[in-house]
């Protein structure tokens, strides 16, 4: 073919396409192909066996308009021609795809007549493209400038062909939506919107919906959906974008059949940012809508109906984002934009859960005694809860803080009962929960809630840890071992997964691989607790001046910030010191240590069960029977 264009009518394979008409026969059948979609057809077979780019398709398909989200649309429209045409992106037979670059028509075309596009038909050459392109990309940089002031809401519909028929699917994963503006600041706006949507969508009820922390790996992949929905264990994948310009947000949304990759449906929402509650209710409830029959979706969300003040919800998502890296810094800072949340908005309950949750976490992943932040984050949740009983993650902080500072196990029971009920997808509620079934004995009930967060954030490592955790405590170490190697298998570079290695080894009678485990989990993360487990493994290795000087180490962090008392007995109890570690471990009683929880089922204290002083530390605790 030359550049004067194609003919009426060309051939490839068993397909043949009218260009004039825009039509694709499959023989004497004419297949229902998207507009969008024949027009990369055309594009492509016009230059078979060579390169046109993501740049000049997006061009062609989207000429004048600079409010369209270019990838997402396109992605869209070249899977929607592939399954038309039968192809796969695995195992091309007629589009090849050149990752991040663009798309190869492999596949010999033939023409069907001589006739030629005459001059100003309504398919524009991708050749004229090329050439005009860098023209355009100026054009486009002057109106960006201008958007903030001159914008023109485009209400775009992705999908102009009907769903597909699919069977009622029952789980889902909502892969990291892609910040389609490319510009990193805004990581975090995104990142809020991927975890509200997944909120969302389970509040819906009828799904299984996967935890943000099972996908994120999958952020910018190129894998087959259909091979990444196998790998969750999920009957279909959501992919999506967010565009925020000023005040106002889309998310463009793609639903696709884990099975087979093909697209089920596709849309895209608008709000202002003031709105974005009911965005997230809207979008879910449509995905919903998709998914699962009328008789298993519960009713809108309550959160729908609510206005929210623009900063207090950017305040409120930055939160979240410093709350998810889990940091002693990223903790504080999470504090910080909580607190100015609701500094603009004192009925933001969301703002008071997540202010609830990062005070909560504190002492487990900072140098800040329990009593300096968890009768706050108390106070925040009792705060959230009053303002909306329905919010999940508001009984979970209220219950996880009943449980750690006040040993009040029946309300900590109640509260994660509840919160559970309102969200059965949360898999830290999961663990959180198991883990308190663990402690006081119910090692059975605990794996139970250990074993579904797993199910909703499979390759966690968090998660895969607290697995192996219940496994020691109940001191079927082998069982143990297995879980943790998966989690060292997951991430080679997770201190507290070379920690529990080493406590599993310690009580496996493996004392060297311990110690080396115990080394490589302090050279990963200088912490306070780390540092007390190696001191406790040198001390049950018989490296008593190495324990020493762990203690020593302990004893200077305690000079500059808190050191769990905890901390301190673990090591005497490695040197087998029972005076030194219960002295400590009444000291850790006031205090209202974390770690004081662990008393009753961990291996490290059995030394000291049979010490009348250990069992009135039991009975102070409050262990139900």
């Amino acid at each position: 073919m030359d550049d004067a264009g194609l003919a009426d009518r060309v051939r490839f394979g068993p397909f043949e396409l009218d260009v004039r008409s825009g039509e694709l026969y499959k023989g004497p059948t004419r297949l229902k192909v998207p507009d969008q979609s024949i027009e990369i057809l055309k594009a492509l077979v016009e230059r078979p066996g060579q390169l046109v780019t993501r740049e000049e398709l997006c061009h062609c398909l989207w000429p004048d308009n600079t409010f369209v989200d270019f990838e997402h649309g396109l992605n869209a429209a070249v899977r929607r021609l592939r399954d038309a045409l039968g192809d796969a992106a695995d195992t091309p037979r007629f589009i090849e795809t050149l990752p991040r670059r663009g798309y190869r028509f492999v596949a010999r075309v033939d023409p069907g007549t001589d006739n030629r596009i005459p001059p100003g038909s309504q398919s524009s050459s991708i050749h004229d493209v090329s050439r005009r392109l860098s023209l355009r990309r100026s054009a486009m940089a002057a109106c960006a400038l201008i958007v903030g002031a001159a914008i023109v809401w485009w209400t775009v519909r992705h999908s102009t062909n009907e769903p597909r028929t699919v069977g009622e699917i029952r789980s889902v994963a909502i892969l990291p939506l892609k910040n389609v503006t490319k510009d990193a600041t805004q990581d975090y706006f995104v990142e809020g919107m991927h975890e509200a949507l997944i909120t969302e969508l389970a509040r819906a009820g009828g799904l299984t919906v996967l935890a943000p922390g099972a996908t994120v790996r999958y952020a910018g992949t190129d894998k087959a959906p259909e091979a990444i929905a196998h790998e969750l264990n999920v009957q279909a994948l959501v992919q999506g974008s967010v565009l925020r310009v000023g005040d106002k947000v889309r998310i463009s949304i793609l639903l696709v059949d884990g099975t087979n990759g093909h697209t089920i449906w596709a849309d895209s929402f608008d709000r202002d940012l003031r709105d974005v509650l009911a965005l997230h209710a809207e979008a879910a409830q449509a995905m919903a809508a998709q998914l699962v029959s009328a008789s298993h979706r519960r009713g809108p969300s309550t959160l729908a109906v609510k206005h929210i003040d623009p900063e207090a919800y950017d305040a409120y998502l930055r939160g979240r984002y410093h709350l998810n890296r889990r940091s002693e810094k990223d903790l504080l800072q999470a504090v910080e934009h909580f607190d100015r949340a609701i500094a603009r908005d004192p009925t933001y309950a969301l703002a008071y859960a997540g202010l609830a949750n990062a005070r909560n976490l504190l002492p487990l992943y900072g140098s800040i005694a329990p009593r300096d932040t968890v009768p706050q984050g108390k106070s925040a949740a009792l705060r959230a809860i009053d303002l909306d009983d329905t919010l999940a993650d508001g009984h979970a902080s209220l219950a996880w803080a009943s449980l750690t500072y006040d040993w009040d196990w029946t309300s900590a029971d109640r509260e994660f009962t509840r919160a559970i009920a309102l969200d059965p997808t949360n898999p830290v509620t999961r663990i959180w929960y198991g883990l308190a079934l663990t402690w006081r004995g119910h090692f059975a009930e605990g794996a139970a809630e250990l074993h579904r967060a797993r199910d909703l954030d499979p390759v966690s490592p968090l998660v895969l840890q607290n697995v192996a955790a219940v496994f020691y405590f109940c001191r079927d170490y082998d069982h143990a071992m297995r879980e943790i190697e998966t989690v060292m298998e997951l991430d080679e570079s997770f201190a507290e997964g070379y920690v529990w290695r080493g406590l599993i080894e310690l009580q496996k009678g493996m004392r060297d691989e311990a110690v080396r485990s115990l080394e490589r989990g302090v050279t990963l993360r200088d912490q306070s607790t780390a540092i007390a487990r190696l001191g406790y493994g040198y001390g049950l290795a018989g490296q008593k001046h190495a324990a020493l000087s762990q203690l020593a180490r302990l004893e200077d962090k305690s000079r500059r910030s808190y050191v769990s008392a905890v901390n301190f007995a673990t090591v005497y109890a490695g040197l087998g010191d029972k005076k030194n570690a219960l002295d400590w471990l009444e000291k850790g009683l006031e205090e209202r240590a974390t770690e004081m929880l662990f008393l009753k089922t961990d291996p490290r204290f059995d030394f000291l069960r049979s010490d009348a002083r250990f069992q009135r530390l039991i009975d102070r605790m409050n262990f139900p029977n």
